[in-house]
Order: C-alpha cells, then structure tokens, then sequence
C-alpha cells in the first residue's frame, strides 16, 4: 500500500506513491464557480500540482480499480469542496472500494451511513461498517468508532472503549485523535502529570490543527509566573501574547477581566501570524455582540490571512471561523459554501456538539443571516 498523506490533506487519506509529484501536493481554493476564493497563486511551484491535478489522479486511479483511491474519491463526492457534491457517486465509489475489502473503503461506508449521505441516515449500520476498519487498524475509523462509544451513538455508551480507540488513533497520528487525547489529559487532574502528559501530545499535533496549537500554548505558557508571561508578551513573544489575551479575557492566571485590553494582545499576536490568535480575532471581529469588539471589516481582513495559510481548509475550526466573517459582511454566498465544508469537516471530526453547532449557522447563513454569539 502506498503512503497515506492524511496530514496533507485531512479531509481526505489520500494514498500516492512518493516518487511523484502528487506526493508533495497542497491544495488551494479553486475558483470554479463555487464560491470557491483564491488565497495562493493559481500557478503553484511546479512540485505541488494544484487541486485539479489532484483530484484528477484520484479519479484516474479509481478508475483503475484501486481501492483506497475509490475510497477517496468517494469522500471527495461527500464533501464537495474540491468536486460537486453528489452523494450518489459517494456511494457507489465507497461500495466499490469496501468490496475489495479496503480499510479506508469499509470506514468510507460507515461515515456515509453514520451522516446519512446518499444513503439512510442508520448509526447501527454505520457502527458495523466502522468496526471492520477498525479490526485492519484503520486510523479514522478507531477514532469515529471511539467518539461514537463516548456519545453512545450507534454503540452502547463506553468511556472505556472510547479512550482506548482514540488513543489507539492518536498513535497512529491521527489529528483529532491527537487533540482529543490531549484535552482529556489536561481535563483529568487525578491522573500523575496530567499536564505533562498533555503538553506531550498537544505537541505532536500542534502543527495540524488550531485547537491542538491553542492548548500547546496554554500549557506552554501556564508554567511561567503571572509576571514573566507579561514581561514576555511585551518583549514581542506571540505565544505570550496569546496567553495573555486569553487570560485578560476570561480574568484568570492572576489577571483582571478586561476584553479591551486581551483584544489588543490578540491583535499584537495575530499579526506575528499566531493561528489561535487569528481565529479568536476573527470570531471576535465577527460574531460579537459587544459594540467595542464587532468589526466585520476586520474581521474579513483577518480572515483572508486565515485562509492565506497551508492547510486552513483542512481545520474545520477556522473553516467555521472564516464562513461566520463572511456572512457578517453580507457574502452569504460565501459563507454558505464554507460552511458546508466545514460542516463534512466536523462530520469526519464525529463530535455531535461541535457539529450541532456548525449545521445551526449553516442554516442561518442560508437564510441570508448572519451568526452572533449570546449575550453574556
């Protein structure tokens, strides 16, 4: 079997000899009509063909018969971000590559029937599709299989077989699996440097996803006295900087509340290009309902920064993040085809509230409205 590139391009697990140039690929936005933007240049450097090119070898080796490449393939038709969403070919790719008894093809027919994707929406399905992946090792499917045990959907409700699948998972390097891990470390002070051991993981994923960076600098920056982590942000540390924002903004590690002030830590931190920060920034900008705070254009400003950087499509986070900027501008057209990809994004991410609350602005964004957070 050829090398999965899932941390290339995480919402597919794309398997493509090294020896060629697909190996080296990043994907862009193509703007084919979609609402789709250009946020890198249309000609990319000649190693890293665009998305045509490679959505075109998967379809070419698909066509071939090779299993994982149907299997791909099929998740691209589920998705539509890089072809036009047909949940019909999903299945019959998906089918074709689980009939060659591919791992990545029996996971493929588990996340279909898990989301109801050209098929009837049937957890139980779903579970026993997923299982049969799971007993090959596949990495996306102990992880969609862990979080359905830990939401007892389509399985019986199972803490136990839920950390075990996720970390198994997160071995494997699996980004949601990693965070996950992370987080549940860091949330469980009773287990021997719980911290620690969450730092550990957070680092080993911090690079392919914005939660896993967040929680990193956390606890990065937690083991530095309340007056160090100040004198550190002022002498131009972003990961300071970020802390200090989050602390100003939420009045903990010894600071007082003060959102004004955490804005403009955020702002001092986006601008050295950290991610957290250019999310917290753009959700801010975007969404708030403090008068001091709600800037749309800003907001749009910053994400074009979000979405200049490798792999923001791949993050359903910013992804989400990006949509709500747009649809605070008015750009429903654009907010609604990003947040449908972020929405296959949490679907593959398989955590129900994180997912609920995507498919909630979906349907605002389609109505011609935008998303504001709560009052507090």
């Amino acid at each position: 079997m050829a090398p999965n590139l899932h941390n290339v391009l995480k919402r597919l697990t794309l398997f493509v000899a090294l020896t060629t140039p697909l190996a080296l690929s990043l994907t862009a936005y193509a703007d084919d009509g979609n609402h789709r933007r250009h946020s890198r240049p249309e000609t990319p450097p000649p190693d890293k063909p665009d998305d045509a090119a490679v959505v075109r070898s998967i379809q070419k080796h698909a066509a071939e018969g090779m299993a994982d490449f149907q299997a791909n393939l099929a998740l691209l038709y589920a998705d539509g971000w890089d072809l036009e969403k047909d949940p019909k070919q999903a299945v019959a790719w998906a089918k074709k590559a689980a009939a060659q008894d591919s791992a990545l093809g029996q996971y493929t027919m588990g996340f279909l029937y898990l989301y109801g994707i050209g098929v009837e929406k049937d957890p139980l399905i779903a579970a026993e599709w997923i299982k049969k992946a799971v007993r090959k090792k596949e990495e996306n499917a102990q992880y969609t299989l862990g979080m359905m045990h830990m939401q007892g959907i389509g399985v019986e409700k199972d803490l136990t077989k839920y950390v075990n699948l996720v970390t198994d998972a997160a071995k494997q390097g699996q980004s949601d699996a990693i965070w996950m891990t992370a987080t549940q470390f860091h949330n469980t002070p009773s287990i021997e440097n719980y911290d620690g051991r969450a730092l550990e993981w957070a680092n080993k994923g911090a690079k392919d996803n914005c939660m896993t960076k967040s929680l990193q600098i956390k606890l990065q920056q937690a083991q530095k006295p309340s007056e160090q982590l100040a004198q550190d942000a002022a002498n131009g540390n972003a990961d300071a900087q970020f802390a200090l924002a989050t602390h100003l903004a939420n009045g903990t590690g010894g600071f007082k509340k003060d959102r004004l002030k955490a804005d403009q830590w955020y702002k001092k931190a986006a601008d050295k290009g950290c991610i957290p920060a250019l999310n917290t920034q753009v959700w801010a900008y975007a969404t708030s309902t403090d008068v001091n705070l709600y800037n749309p254009t800003g907001s749009l400003k910053y994400a074009d920064r979000l979405e200049a950087l490798e792999d923001t499509q791949n993050d359903p986070h910013l992804m989400d993040t990006i949509a709500a900027a747009y649809a605070a501008n008015s750009k429903f057209d654009e907010a609604i085809a990003i947040q449908e990809h972020a929405v296959y994004l949490f679907q593959r991410m398989a955590h129900a509230t994180f997912l609920n609350k995507a498919e909630a602005r979906l349907k605002l964004y389609r109505k011609h409205q935008p998303y504001q957070e709560e009052k507090k």
